[in-house]
């Protein structure tokens, strides 16, 4: 289940639910939604805008493609009932040169970082290690990254053709460990495959986030 919200709700403002008129007592307010923000970056080839209006249909179960910038989107999810639901907040900004202050300017605002490129364009895989990766990691080091591969159909299709140069899954997974990414997905446009995993990520990831406070409230000093 998910809803699409009208605004980002920052990690300090009171649930909905516990708003004036609801029948709740002071004092009784149940505790803010977490807010997970996720930010695309990556060469413009791997057309990131893209797969967060894919992940933004696969969540809400509707279209997206008529948006064309996505500057703090959110979607509330809902978890299980250890961790309860979260806002997903999806994030990108312009590759291009004359956006890179700006874009800098968020990277420390991130939680989960989707480093793109395109597996037909080996110059998309190369800058993730020369450019992307050193630019996220110096301004938010203990952001997690997911490497993502984009436009697997075009592989699948074309990867036997004379003269195609295409990037490999060994060679996604190799670029994965040597960066120490939390994980490397593989996604087509076409098929939508990949998705999936990209989700089950961010929803892993708040989990982990959400066990470790409360284990954090839960513990005693002796």
């Amino acid at each position: 289940m998910a809803e699409i919200c009208p605004r980002l709700l920052k990690s300090n403002e009171p649930n909905s639910s516990t708003s004036a008129g609801s029948g709740m007592q002071a004092g009784t307010a149940q505790p803010p939604i977490p807010v997970i923000k996720c930010m695309t970056v990556g060469d413009e080839d791997s057309r990131k805008i893209k797969l967060l209006q894919r992940l933004s249909a696969l969540i809400t179960g509707k279209s997206h493609n008529n948006m064309r910038i996505f500057e703090g989107y959110s979607l509330k999810l809902e978890s299980n009932r250890e961790t309860g639901g979260f806002i997903l907040s999806l994030w990108d900004v312009s590759g291009q040169e004359e956006y890179s202050l700006l874009r800098r300017q968020l990277y420390s605002e991130m939680n989960i970082f989707l480093i793109c490129f395109a597996l037909n364009n080996p110059e998309s895989f190369r800058n993730i290690k020369e450019t992307w990766y050193k630019e996220v990691k110096l301004r938010n080091p203990k952001a997690q990254v997911i490497l993502v591969g984009t436009k697997l159909e075009k592989r699948i299709e074309e990867g036997g053709k004379e003269g195609g140069e295409y990037i490999t899954r060994q060679q996604g997974l190799e670029m994965r460990q040597l960066l120490e990414a939390r994980d490397y997905v593989e996604i087509s446009y076409k098929t939508n495959e990949g998705l999936d995993e990209i989700r089950a990520n961010i929803s892993d990831y708040h989990h982990r986030q959400s066990t470790s406070a409360n284990n954090w409230r839960n513990c005693s000093i002796l």
